[in-house]
């Protein structure tokens, strides 16, 4: 209504003098007390703040909106949650083949760079790297196992050996046999297969003595992934526009350990960690 008003007001005010719109003159000059040229500016500016504020209520109310949405997608399916977020406006025009890919890294990995065994910082990581506590391979108990598998979900999709994770949390007598069998592997007693990991082992190591930041730690509790520091940039910027503030950001582009020092820079840093 307000935008029809104003509209017909910039009509009259362009010298617009039909029959139709003396009517419609008439009647805006009426509802409004117009009795000049000034009170028809005042009321040509005071429909365009109506509408300015109406469109800001509008605006506010579907981000409200947008946000409880989102929250509520985020709470029940952060992988739908997340595709929502992509920018489907990139296409990838040309798969590349195997060919291009195992040339790509070969010249990446096959031309070794030496970093600067003399750099200042080395010899501070050096210094640190002595507070560093050397990891024990204690023996495993029945009760880390049962407080390992407790947090298991009991239906979810077994490995390769194809045992639910209910049977395991609940065939209570192959707990003792399963940490006899753990406390092998961490004790280099019993050769270690492909597919099992003890990255919770070292990622606690790395907690313990404060080694690797929380930044670096991925999607872990009480730390944030890719997608999380995506969102938090895009919301500051998203913030920054729109209460029109002074924004200064810097990214630092981590490539891969591998891909810049080569193995003996990267194995010289597993050392300063104690990893073993």
């Amino acid at each position: 209504m307000f935008r029809k008003e104003l509209g017909q007001l910039i009509e009259i005010d362009r010298g617009v003098n039909s029959h139709r719109m003396l009517k419609i003159k008439d009647k805006l000059y009426r509802k409004y007390k117009v009795q000049n040229e000034n009170d028809h500016a005042n009321t040509a500016e005071i429909l365009k703040q109506k509408i300015k504020a109406l469109a800001g209520r509008i605006k506010r109310y579907e981000e409200i909106n947008a946000k409880k949405d989102q929250n509520k997608l985020f709470n029940e399916n952060q992988h739908k949650f997340y595709k929502s977020l992509e920018n489907n406006s990139y296409r990838v025009s040309q798969i590349p083949s195997k060919d291009s890919i195992e040339q790509y890294w070969t010249d990446i990995l096959s031309n070794p760079k030496q970093y600067n065994k003399d750099a200042r910082w080395i010899e501070e990581i050096d210094d640190l790297s002595q507070r560093v506590e050397t990891t024990e391979t204690d023996e495993i108990t029945v009760d880390e196992v049962k407080l390992a598998i407790r947090k298991l979900h009991n239906w979810k999709t077994p490995g390769i050996d194809k045992l639910q994770n209910y049977y395991l949390k609940y065939f209570s007598n192959s707990h003792k046999y399963l940490a006899t069998i753990f406390t092998k592997i961490v004790q280099g007693k019993q050769n270690l297969e492909e597919w099992f990991t003890t990255g919770n082992i070292l990622h606690n190591h790395c907690s313990n003595n404060d080694i690797m930041a929380i930044e670096q730690r991925g999607c872990r509790r009480g730390a944030k992934g890719c997608k999380d520091h995506l969102m938090v940039n895009k919301a500051i910027l998203e913030d920054a526009h729109q209460m029109q503030k002074n924004l200064s950001m810097a990214w630092i582009d981590y490539q891969k350990p591998l891909t810049v020092s080569r193995t003996n820079g990267f194995s010289r840093s597993l050392i300063y960690t104690d990893a073993h």
